[in-house]
């Protein structure tokens, strides 16, 4: 099934594609729920399914929904941040800090990716403002663990994580426009810093 499924994802830009290869990653899951690998896939695959896929705004949350669930799944493979939690002296934020490795980065971000439009696109101000700490720890995290993971991904990330802000909660346009020329830095190739460089702050 795993085959099947990285075979298909190979051609996500078909909505039919990546729909079958979501298929197969669940039935590859089902079948052993700790192959980060195939929580990974989901994660991404649900995130891009809702932002490439859909125009309605109410299918691009129900699909970032989805992602968000796959990438909770996702960050519970790692069994010290599971363990922290059902010992009951930790919340989520706290254990990410204390347990996240390397390999947690693809789920984080994934998820935070999610999260953060799922808020931002399609919720009110305090749905956004009220996930805005668990979205910025994620971040932090694939920030301090692998800042040049998916070319530059975590200071593309907060180049529109700060544009995108209130005024009154921290939007910081400097800022912004310094962790976009950040993430080129790292990935000069990465058209998608680019386009949304010009699309959260030049605009």
């Amino acid at each position: 099934a795993v085959a099947e499924a990285d075979s298909l994802w190979k051609e996500r830009d078909d909505r039919g594609q990546l729909v079958a290869a979501l298929a197969k990653y669940e039935e590859a899951y089902a079948a052993d729920p700790n192959n980060q690998h195939v929580a990974v896939q989901l994660t991404r695959g649900y995130y891009f399914l809702g932002d490439a896929h859909e125009s309605e705004l109410e299918a691009k949350a129900t699909q970032w929904q989805t992602s968000i669930e796959w990438g909770k799944r996702c960050v519970a493979i790692n069994a010290d941040f599971t363990a922290l939690l059902e010992k009951g002296d930790e919340d989520e934020i706290s254990a990410i800090e204390k347990a996240a490795t390397k390999d947690d980065v693809p789920c984080l971000y994934w998820t935070a990716t999610s999260l953060g439009k799922w808020a931002k696109d399609t919720q009110s101000l305090s749905t956004l403002l009220k996930h805005k700490d668990t979205v910025k720890k994620y971040i932090e995290t694939v920030d301090r663990l692998d800042p040049e993971y998916y070319h530059g991904a975590a200071s593309r990330y907060w180049g529109a994580y700060y544009a995108a802000l209130p005024s009154f909660a921290g939007r910081d346009y400097d800022m912004s426009a310094a962790k976009f020329a950040e993430s080129l830095e790292l990935a000069p190739h990465s058209l998608s810093t680019k386009v949304l460089w010009a699309d959260r702050w030049a605009v």
